[in-house]
């Protein structure tokens, strides 16, 4: 009954935002609001943990400002408040990647929060919490995926004592972005290293800052070429003390540093689709996925009559350290040498504000838990966006 009332909902709300967009387009005005819902109904049909079921879902309200509007020219801000309902697909999977993009903790969050200031025609610097993932390892082939690692790789999401300042939590920092060129881009930024408040993890604005909490220094370069081909390089490094993950190591580890590449470009034998693969690395000392590779392609427009519809497949393999085998070992809980996931998934528009994805996702060796089943998760994402 809840999915059948969204889907009603979504149809009327989307039947406006067409009569919307039919008229007149309004002059631009300073404060602009997005608010968007998504669903996500999921079945686990083998494998895993478990078999069965989960909804989850997710809200969100979005401010954006643009001085321009009043007279700021170069001045813009974004509030960005989101809310999930905490249910999980990864305890039905075990997996380590986490199937899909919207598994949250349950609780309302202002995930973003900042000003940003256009200093001069190629150069911007963006202040207050921010979204890692905005501006770092964020490309568009990749976006159509709903599996996690597609999003922000698990490496990177993973950084850190307690985790990236990613979705659903950004966190205090300070962003430089230069774009000497048309084509090239250069983004460098410090977090602060610890974007959830571990007393009060359900907290509205869970922004802390002590000394213990370290620094995340990231930065990446893109450049893109007149065949549109787009590459991207990042490089990190948190500054905190890390608990080691080699049960015979004394000591705690002394910052943790990765790095990560892709490279994203149109299928020259194929028209309307696009490729692209993923590399990183991170030392293993500390970091419990210690490597990954991914890619995958996508096609627009599979039906003449549907051009704004998108399929595509991709895989992703997250690589388990060294160090967590090893440690698991001892315990007498061997582990695979990474989990490795297949996604096939086809996004149909049916209006300007109603997307209904379906999506089939296998996973072998979820977590990398040799007593676990590969699994077979089948899915169907609701996305609703209004204005």
């Amino acid at each position: 009954m809840k999915t059948l009332t969204l889907l009603a909902t979504a149809l009327a709300l989307s039947g406006a935002a067409e009569m919307a967009n039919a008229e007149v387009a309004a002059p631009p005005t300073a404060i602009s609001f997005v608010g968007t819902t998504t669903t996500d109904l999921w079945q686990n049909t083998s494998g895993g943990v478990k078999r069965g079921g989960v909804v989850i879902n997710t809200a969100d309200a979005i401010f954006d400002f643009d001085g321009a509007a009043v007279g700021h020219k170069g001045w813009s801000a974004n509030l960005h408040v989101l809310a999930t309902d905490g249910h999980s697909l990864s305890a039905l999977l075990g997996d380590l990647q986490t199937a899909t993009n919207i598994e949250g903790d349950g609780a309302t969050h202002v995930f973003e929060a900042w000003v940003r200031r256009q200093i001069t025609a190629t150069t911007a610097i963006k202040v207050g919490v921010i979204d890692l993932n905005a501006d770092f390892d964020a490309n568009e082939t990749p976006g159509l995926f709903i599996n996690s690692s597609h999003g922000v790789g698990p490496e990177l999401s993973g950084a850190g004592p307690n985790a990236a300042p990613v979705w659903p939590t950004g966190t205090a920092g300070v962003e430089v972005q230069m774009t000497p060129t048309e084509n090239s881009r250069f983004t460098a930024a410090l977090f602060n290293g610890t974007p959830r408040d571990v007393d009060h993890p359900l907290a509205l604005a869970a922004v802390t800052l002590h000394k213990d909490d370290g620094v995340m220094a990231i930065a990446q370069v893109d450049w893109t070429s007149a065949k549109g081909v787009h590459w991207s390089a990042g490089l990190w490094h948190h500054t905190a003390d890390f608990s080691p993950l080699d049960p015979l190591a004394s000591k705690p580890v002394s910052g943790q540093t990765g790095a990560y590449g892709l490279v994203e470009a149109p299928l020259p034998f194929l028209a309307k689709s696009s490729g692209w693969i993923r590399i990183a690395k991170v030392d293993d000392a500390s970091s419990y996925v210690a490597s990954y590779v991914g890619g995958g392609v996508t096609h627009d427009g599979l039906f003449s009559a549907r051009p704004d519809d998108k399929i595509g497949l991709a895989f992703a393999y997250a690589g388990i350290s060294d160090k967590a085998r090893e440690a698991s070992a001892l315990e007498g809980v061997p582990l695979k040498s990474g989990e490795l996931a297949f996604e096939l998934t086809y996004a149909a528009q049916i209006t300007p504000a109603l997307a209904l994805q379906p999506d089939v996702q296998y996973i072998i060796h979820p977590g990398g838990d040799s007593s676990l089943g590969d699994a077979l998760v089948i899915g169907l994402r609701i996305s609703l966006q209004t204005y």
